[in-house]
């Protein structure tokens, strides 16, 4: 022994990854519009299946519910609390009051399905329970649940920042819940709150972002505001060495986040090759360093990733009774609508088609490049923006674009699941994603060109409700507490 230390065992990446049949009952999918109908079960085989895909490949899969049974007893309670409701004030507070002698086995449900005891007068008996009181013999009462379903795609609910977190805020009025819930479980795994969260009227989809090695791409439109930026940019200017602002115009209902039309792996870009031009931003790291010749020199690019990142510190990591310490997990107020701006970056016109992975496209250059005000940083970093087009920003920072038509956005072929650059155990240090049985005729032989070992999973039930795999699945950022096996 020579008294050195040997360096910590590497981490197992860990992604989240929830069955949708645990946070809603199977028999009230049966509302659910469209045809085919979605089947739960088989979508919850689809979750087991690529639950299965991610331990083949060295990851850690664990789902929202199973952790909220690792939360401090009175922080699910307070969860659990908040998630019962009732038409009548009296009985909501026995309920609330009764919960107090609960196990954690059995608030967890409640905080997922959230009932409502529902009261109809006058519709005789009927009533939950001993019949006491006046008027007990002259009531209806029923529950009903909301169940917090959207769990099932928990990219929605945050962006891992490469070492923060941001939780969002989702335009849909009645999915706010999730996010509360989503950044408890968070904060148990990390110990700490979330360092950025979005406040009213700001929205921040977690779809909308995208990230691979140094590169991250943001998009604005339908479910992200434009001002969400000035929330992220410390956070990803930390991170990445290449951060990628890009303004959605199209605006499709059945595309609603950026992961639907452009996915990000190491070396290329899958992206919808009618949106190649819309306008995008890109801002680079440049870091001075000494030049031999001794007229100095930029070096951009890289993969140049900074440790640390503001608001990292553990000063609110312990929990007090009955709920977070400082900043704990209040419900925010939904009202009001998402920032809007006007008018357009720069943007040529352009012709894309497939090109067997890389594709061709013709394109006007738009913009130039230019120093952004206020991006300069201590000991020499600073940042170089430049305006342009989705397509050109992409390729001036050494990514392959892929062009995919129609058909194979509809096929969800962007929404692949790159694994974290982490140690894996079947393939080493060969990158790895998940992709969909749907897409992978088009996506697998592309992505063998870049050197990316590809499993096909079937995700079809996902489908039906827009999900891809991108959107099923999310990582969660070192470091972590460590979590019991189940």
């Amino acid at each position: 022994m020579n008294g050195s230390v040997a360096p910590p065992a590497p981490t197992v990446p860990m992604v989240l990854v929830q069955s949708p049949t645990v946070v809603q009952p199977v028999e009230t999918f049966v509302f659910r519009a469209g045809r085919p109908a979605y089947d739960p079960v088989r979508a919850a085989a689809e979750s087991a299946t690529a639950r299965a895909a991610l331990v083949e490949l060295g990851v850690e899969p664990r789902s929202p519910a199973e952790l909220l049974m690792t939360l401090p007893r009175s922080v699910l309670l307070e969860l659990a609390a908040r998630a019962v409701s009732a038409d009548d004030d009296a009985r909501l507070l026995a309920a609330r009051d009764a919960l107090r002698d609960w196990s954690v086995p059995a608030l967890a449900p409640v905080v997922l399905r959230q009932p409502r005891l529902l009261v109809e007068a006058g519709a005789g008996g009927g009533v939950i329970g001993p019949r006491s009181g006046a008027g007990a013999e002259r009531r209806d009462e029923s529950y009903a649940l909301r169940p917090l379903s959207g769990l099932m795609f928990p990219r929605d609910h945050y962006v891992d920042l490469g070492g923060a977190v941001a939780v969002g805020r989702l335009r849909r009025r009645e999915r706010a819940r999730e996010t509360v819930v989503m950044a408890a479980v968070l904060r148990g795994l990390r110990g700490r709150s979330a360092e950025v969260r979005v406040p009213a009227p700001l929205y921040l989809a977690g779809g909308d972002v995208v990230t691979c090695g140094g590169v991250a791409i943001l998009a604005t439109g339908a479910r992200t505001s434009p001002a969400v930026w000035g929330l992220l940019r410390p956070y990803l200017r930390a991170s990445f060495t290449h951060v990628v602002r890009v303004r959605d115009e199209l605006r499709r209902p059945a595309e609603p986040h950026l992961d639907h039309w452009l996915g990000l792996g190491p070396g290329i870009a899958l992206v919808a090759a009618d949106r190649l031009n819309a306008p995008a931003v890109v801002e680079s790291r440049v870091v001075e360093r000494p030049d031999p010749s001794g007229y100095g020199a930029a070096d951009r690019g890289g993969g140049y990733r900074d440790p640390g990142y503001p608001g990292s510190g553990y000063a609110d990591s312990g929990y007090a009774s009955g709920g977070y310490a400082s900043g704990g997990y209040e419900d925010v107020g939904y009202e009001g609508g998402g920032y809007e701006v006007g008018g357009h970056w720069g943007a040529g016109d352009g012709r894309a088609g497939f090109g067997g992975g890389e594709g061709s496209v013709d394109r006007e250059k738009a913009g130039s490049e230019y120093g952004t005000e206020g991006l300069g940083g201590p000991d020499g970093v600073g940042i170089v923006g430049r305006e342009t087009t989705l397509v050109d920003a992409l390729r001036s920072i050494d990514l392959a674009v892929c062009p995919l038509a129609p058909e194979m956005v509809a096929a969800f072929a962007a929404g692949v699941f790159f694994l974290p650059a982490a140690r894996l155990a079947a393939v080493g240090d060969e990158p790895a994603a998940l992709v969909s049985t749907a897409s992978a005729p088009w996506t697998e032989p592309v992505l063998a060109r870049f050197g990316v070992h590809t499993i096909a999973v079937p995700f079809d039930e996902h489908h039906k409700h827009f999900g891809s795999l991108h959107r099923a699945l999310n990582t969660v950022p070192e470091p972590r507490i460590p979590m019991p096996r189940q």
